[in-house]
């Protein structure tokens, strides 16, 4: 359901958008893997069992924006939000469970990436689509998000490790390339930050810069670091943490900016436009993957990392 009342009791908007079940799932798999919860797990189960009965589409691949019942037609534009976000939670629900099937999901997904999410003459990801997955007519079709290209990255590049997929970052070097080079402000006397959106040919199309694609640029640069091993993927990472706390918080009340002009201001110390610019990505060998099954020692192996990093962390105060 979509929309509740604040007590409950009454279903408001019983709309099942893609998008939030893709949320349920992400939170069911984590809640499954922090308590060991059968029950999450089993409500996961029954999640994907309603997208498959309700909202796949069989005859052009992957799922319905929304599903309402007794309405029928395909709600438009097709978009990409929410099936990369499905990919984000089949991930951990297949490092959690330890499910082939799980990961097979995500995988169709990830085919359909590759065969109809990219387009335009640098292969940038498209938001917007009909109802076979061609760029949706109109400006619509023509608006890409770097934020997204590089989420999608870091998506990618944790699917590649989880199922053994030697071959898929180089098919992702590219994309990186590109949105590193078109996604990111270079212009003289401008903060070196990601665009909110961009057309076709990498031009601004809005003049903001939001917080979370930064944050998501963070996230792609050091899943190629550890995926490429460039340390200039480190560096740049490190660049772009430094050009946050620079530039979106607010010292005095450590408070978060949303967003920030490309507009150049008066700041002392701003970075320089070229500050993040990477020579092209190294593209590693081509080694054949032919995974179908979780590779023994993966799953183990990233979950003894989660542990490390969660005892690292302090605790939130009480």
């Amino acid at each position: 359901m979509f929309k509740l009342s604040l007590d409950g009791r009454r279903v408001l908007d019983a709309t099942r958008h893609l998008y939030d079940q893709a949320f349920a799932l992400f939170g069911l798999a984590w809640f499954h893997r922090l308590t060991g919860s059968a029950e999450a797990l089993a409500l996961a189960d029954r999640t994907l069992a309603f997208l498959d009965a309700r909202m796949r589409d069989p005859q052009a691949g992957g799922y319905l924006n929304a599903w309402i019942e007794g309405q029928a037609g395909m709600p438009l534009p097709r978009r990409q939000n929410p099936h990369m976000h499905l990919v984000e939670a089949l991930l951990i629900l297949a490092e959690t469970s330890g499910r082939a099937d799980h990961l097979d999901r995500a995988r169709a997904l990830v085919e359909l990436f590759f065969a109809r999410f990219r387009t335009g003459p640098h292969g940038f990801v498209t938001e917007y689509f009909t109802a076979d997955w061609r760029p949706a007519p109109g400006a619509d079709g023509a608006r890409h998000e770097p934020g997204h290209h590089f989420e999608w990255i870091w998506i990618l590049l944790r699917y590649a490790r989880l199922a053994g997929d030697r071959t898929l970052p180089g098919r992702l070097a590219d994309l990186l390339e590109a949105s590193l080079a078109r996604g990111i402000d270079r212009a003289p006397g401008m903060l070196a930050a990601t665009f909110d959106e961009i057309d076709p040919q990498g031009a601004p199309l809005v003049t903001s810069k939001r917080l979370w694609p930064q944050t998501e640029t963070v996230k792609a640069l050091l899943a190629a670091h550890e995926a490429f091993g460039d340390a200039r993927h480190l560096q740049a990472a490190q660049a772009t943490i430094r050009m946050i706390f620079r530039h979106y918080l607010r010292a005095a009340g450590r408070r978060c900016s949303a967003s920030t002009s490309t507009a150049p201001g008066a700041q002392r110390g701003r970075l320089r436009s070229g500050e993040l610019a990477l020579p092209p990505v190294p593209v590693p060998g081509r080694v054949s993957a032919g995974a179908r099954r979780l590779p023994a020692g993966s799953q183990a192996t990233m979950t003894r990392g989660f542990r490390r990093r969660a005892r690292r962390r302090p605790r939130p105060p009480a």
